[in-house]
C-alpha cells in the first residue's frame, strides 16, 4: 500500500503517495495493536487506507481529516458499510434512476470528437452535477456524520460522486505525478454512467475480500467507525474519548499542496456544497504554502520546543532567497500548527494511553527543522514519554529527489530524516 498508482490496483481506491502508512510502518502499528480489540484513533487520517480497515478485525476506529472528500472515502471502507453494500447500492442506484440529469451533445460524433477543457470541470458535467446537488437534502457532510448510522444512503450518493470523480474531471499530471493541474481532453461524459463503472469496481473489490478473508469479514464484529471533518488542531472535544491508541502521520514540511493532489475529488465536492472547499483545504492544511495573511508573533513560538525556536530563527536571519519574507513563515506556521494539532488530539482522545507518529524532519538549505521534536515536545506537555522502541530511518528516495533530480548539496544532503516515534502516558493518565 502507499506506493501502487490507481491504473495498477483492482481497488477502487487508490492510495495516497505522500500520507497514509508504508509497509514497515504497519508492521509496527500492528505490532502495537495486538490485543482482539482496541480503539485506534487518527487525527490526521485522509481516506484512512488503512486504518479505516481495522474495523474488518473488530478493532473501533474514530477518523478525522480536514477534507471531507477523503473521509468520505474513509467511510466507504469502514465494516458497517461494506456489511451492507449490496442494500445501499440497490437503494442508491433506484434512486439515481429517478435523477434526471442533463446529457452532452457536443453536435459532433463522440466517438471522434476531440475537445480540450482548460478548467477541472467541463460545462456539461457541472450542469450535471448541480442537478445531482438538487436532488441532496442539504445537509453538510460534518452534520450527516453526526448521525451516521440513519444517514448512510444519504452519505452514499456523496461519497458514489467523490469515488468517481476522476472519471468526471478534465485534469493532467505534472513533474511531480502527485501533484495536478487543471484541463485535460473532455469525455463525452455521461455521469451516471461513470459513477456506476466505478460502484461495479467497489462490489467487484468487496466480493474480492469476502472471497480471500471469507464472507462473514464485514459481518463477524459490532467494530464501529466514527467519522469527523475537522481541522486537526480544531478537534471536538473527547471526539474520540474511548480511543486506546492514537496513530498519526502527519504532514512534513515539504511544501506539497494537498489541495493539488486530491483537486479531483475537492472539485467534485465542491460543486455538491456549493462551499469553497479547494481554497479552505489548501489554507487549513498543515504546512500550507499559503503564507500570505498568516499572522504570527514571534512569542508564539514559545510555546514550541526551544531547539525548534532555535532552527526557525536560524532561518529568519539566512541571507538565502526568501528566506524572512517566504520560508520563515511558512516553517513557522508549520510548526505552531503541528503543535497545536498534536495538542488538539490529545484532548479529543482523553483515556489513550499509546501514540504512534510516523513524521519526517525537513531542511531549508543548512538548517534542520527537526519536526519530530515538535511532535515529542507537544505530547509531553499532554503528559506521554517517548519510549525505547523509537526507530529512526534515512529516506534516500524521495520527492525533493525526484522532481529535479539532482540538487545543490547542502550541510544535511539530500536524504531525510523519517522517525516512528511510540509515546505512552505517564502514570496512566496524561493532562486533556
Amino acid at each position: 500500500m502507499g506506493t501502487k498508482r490507481r491504473n495498477s490496483a483492482t481497488s477502487p481506491f487508490f492510495s495516497r503517495s505522500y500520507a497514509g502508512y508504508t509497509r514497515a510502518q504497519m508492521k509496527t502499528i500492528a505490532a502495537n495493536i495486538r490485543q482482539k480489540k482496541l480503539s485506534v484513533f487518527d487525527p490526521m487520517a485522509g481516506q484512512a487506507h488503512a486504518i479505516s480497515s481495522l474495523t474488518w478485525l473488530g478493532h473501533d476506529v474514530w477518523l478525522n481529516d480536514y477534507n471531507p472528500a477523503l473521509i468520505l472515502l474513509a467511510w466507504l471502507r469502514s465494516r458497517a458499510v461494506l456489511n451492507d453494500l449490496e442494500i445501499l447500492l440497490h437503494r442508491y442506484l433506484d434512486w439515481l434512476s429517478g435523477v434526471e440529469l442533463p446529457s452532452f451533445d457536443s453536435g459532433t460524433n463522440r466517438d471522434t470528437a476531440i475537445e480540450f477543457h482548460q478548467g477541472w470541470i467541463a460545462p456539461h458535467v457541472q450542469d450535471g452535477l448541480f442537478e445531482y446537488a438538487n436532488q441532496l437534502d442539504g445537509r453538510s457532510i460534518g452534520e450527516l456524520f453526526q448521525d451516521e448510522s440513519n444517514c448512510r444512503d444519504e452519505l452514499f450518493k456523496w461519497a458514489s460522486v467523490v469515488l468517481a470523480a476522476r472519471r468526471l474531471v478534465t485534469y493532467s499530471k505534472s513533474d511531480n505525478t502527485t501533484w495536478l493541474k487543471p484541463g485535460g481532453l473532455i469525455r463525452h461524459t455521461d455521469i451516471k454512467k461513470e459513477i456506476i463503472q466505478e460502484l461495479e469496481k467497489l462490489a467487484t473489490w468487496r466480493r474480492e475480500k469476502t472471497d480471500r478473508f471469507g464472507s462473514s469479514v464485514f459481518s463477524s464484529s459490532e467494530s464501529i467507525a466514527s467519522f469527523s471533518v475537522s481541522e486537526a488542531k480544531n478537534l471536538k472535544i473527547d471526539f474520540a474519548r474511548n480511543a486506546d491508541v492514537v496513530v498519526c502521520s502527519p504532514p512534513y514540511a515539504n511544501r506539497l499542496d494537498y489541495s493539488a493532489m486530491w483537486a479531483p475529488e475537492l472539485k467534485v465536492f465542491e460543486m455538491l456544497s456549493d462551499d469553497s472547499i479547494f481554497q479552505q483545504v489548501k489554507e487549513a492544511q498543515i504546512a500550507s504554502t499559503v503564507t500570505k495573511g498568516r499572522q504570527f508573533h514571534e512569542s508564539d513560538l514559545d510555546a514550541i520546543a526551544t531547539d525548534v525556536s532555535r532552527s526557525l530563527k536560524e532561518i529568519r536571519d539566512s541571507k538565502e532567497y526568501a528566506s524572512i519574507g517566504y520560508y520563515y513563515p511558512y516553517f513557522a506556521n508549520f510548526c505552531l500548527d503541528l503543535h497545536k494539532s498534536i495538542l488538539s488530539a490529545a484532548a479529543a482522545s482523553a483515556s489513550a494511553k499509546m501514540w504512534l507518529v510516523f513524521i519526517r524532519d525537513t531542511t531549508r538549505k543548512d538548517t534542520l527543522v527537526e519536526s519530530h521534536r515538535v511532535v515529542e515536545f507537544a505530547l509531553e506537555q499532554a503528559g506521554f514519554r517517548r519510549t525505547d522502541d523509537t526507530e529512526f530511518d534515512i529516506v534516500r528516495s524521495h520527492i525533493g529527489v525526484a522532481r529535479k533530480g539532482y540538487a545543490k548539496q547542502t550541510l544535511h544532503g539530500l536524504a531525510q530524516r523519517e522517525w516512528s516515534l511510540i509515546f505512552t502516558s505517564v502514570g496512566g493518565k496524561h493532562a486533556g
